[in-house]
């Protein structure tokens, strides 16, 4: 794999307005901030530990841990571009700029998406920072009464010789209950077993994985256009990235993260 390496003219971003330095490096923050997050979900969800393994429900608990911080990033930072009038004026000329790309046609759709009526704001205001959607002494009773939880090693409670090494698989089950009611339009439809809400919740990632992709790459453009602004009219023929090789890298699904390993201390 191949990685572009464009270095920043530091003392030309120094020139710009402070309202259009603090734009930039907004979009910069979010964009990765959301990046990042998209990456880790994706291989939290591949995981796939043997049935049985205390693996299992720490790599459910990374998954539901990185869909409701994303959530709650990509929400925010949308909100953040909407609010920000530099930013707003570098989305309209682009719209007149630039017809290869259906700016004003992507940006609806992102409004849509992550607007407060949507299962992503749902999340992001109810779980996503917080812990008041769930009363934790009377689940939401999607599998409340199943007995075949009974014993069930998914919903083990772990914990090593390390001071406050501890996971809760059990606490998962209302963490996975109230993101898929959070995440369906659908209430009526039931669910009848674990494996089932499993389902859903995978299905939750990959929709969100999508939407997050759809959202870095309508914002990419415009962090790009923005750091075209900051070079030279002079330099800019002669501004190429350095290209350094990533020996090997992984592919997505062949990457591994471990809850149950050795800490430092």
């Amino acid at each position: 794999m191949q990685v572009g390496r464009y270095l920043v003219p530091y003392s030309e971003l120094n020139k710009k307005p402070k309202e259009w330095r603090e734009a930039f490096l907004k979009l910069g923050w979010i964009i990765t901030e959301a990046n990042w997050l998209r990456k880790l979900l994706m291989i939290a969800t591949i995981q796939n530990p043997d049935p049985g393994s205390v693996e299992l429900p720490a790599s459910l608990w990374l998954s539901a841990i990185t869909i409701t911080t994303l959530c709650g990033k990509i929400h925010e930072g949308w909100k953040l571009i909407n609010d920000d009038n530099e930013i707003c004026k570098k989305i309209n000329a682009l719209e007149q700029s630039d017809k290869d790309f259906d700016y004003k046609g992507k940006k609806q759709k992102l409004d849509q998406l992550l607007d407060n009526k949507s299962f992503i704001a749902k999340i992001r205001h109810n779980i996503g920072f917080h812990y008041q959607y769930c009363n934790f002494d009377n689940w939401p009773p999607i599998l409340k009464n199943d007995p075949c939880l009974d014993n069930d090693p998914l919903l083990s409670i772990l914990l090593t010789d390390k001071a406050g090494d501890l996971l809760s698989g059990i606490s998962l089950i209302p963490l996975l209950e109230t993101t898929r009611i959070l995440y369906k339009k659908n209430h009526s439809q039931k669910v009848t077993n674990l494996d089932e809400l499993i389902k859903d919740h995978i299905e939750a990632a990959h929709e969100i994985m999508t939407i997050t992709a759809d959202y870095c790459a309508f914002i990419t453009r415009i962090f790009l256009e923005m750091f075209s602004e900051i070079i030279k009219s002079e330099i800019k023929s002669s501004c190429h990235p350095q290209l350094e090789n990533v020996d090997k890298a992984p592919l997505y699904n062949e990457q591994k993260i471990y809850f149950f390993m050795t800490p430092p201390f």
